[in-house]
């Protein structure tokens, strides 16, 4: 089961993602109200997470946490993000270099399809790298 954690600064548009996540697949869910609290809560976890994250958010914007995780060699590495925005171009411009593998773009106002594809597409992308060192890690410890 991913985990996906929604930073968005808007109550509705939380409520109306966990709502359609809760129903359409099977994630473990948590929110953030800003950039901050949305970086803190990166930070703190232990597992990979599949972050849904606004552009605009208070304290810190969406491109400041993709800053600050890019800093991160562990972070950097180890989650997936879909970034909402209504500037596709304005996004693609701002993200760091580093990160661009690991965001997905969705326009906003989204479609709810578009969004369940994404998620789900980043969940396969972050189970595919934990158990990848799940592997390496499992065969080291054979080979002792």
């Amino acid at each position: 089961m991913a985990h996906v954690l929604i930073v968005d600064d808007e109550v509705d548009i939380r409520e109306t993602l966990q709502y359609i996540l809760e129903d359409y697949g099977d994630y473990q869910l948590s929110e953030a109200a800003d950039g901050v609290a949305g970086l803190e809560q990166i930070c703190a976890s232990d597992t990979p997470l599949v972050v849904i994250l606004d552009t605009l958010l208070p304290k810190l914007s969406g491109f400041g946490v993709l800053e600050a995780v890019a800093s991160d060699a562990r972070l950097a590495s180890r989650d997936a993000y879909v970034m909402m925005t209504v500037n596709r171009e304005r996004a693609l411009a701002n993200i760091p270099e580093s990160m661009r593998q690991r965001v997905e773009i969705m326009s906003s106002p989204f479609n709810v399809d578009v969004l369940l594809t994404m998620v789900a597409r980043a969940a396969r992308r972050i189970q595919r790298t934990d158990d990848g060192l799940d592997d390496i890690l499992n065969h080291m410890l054979d080979d002792r």
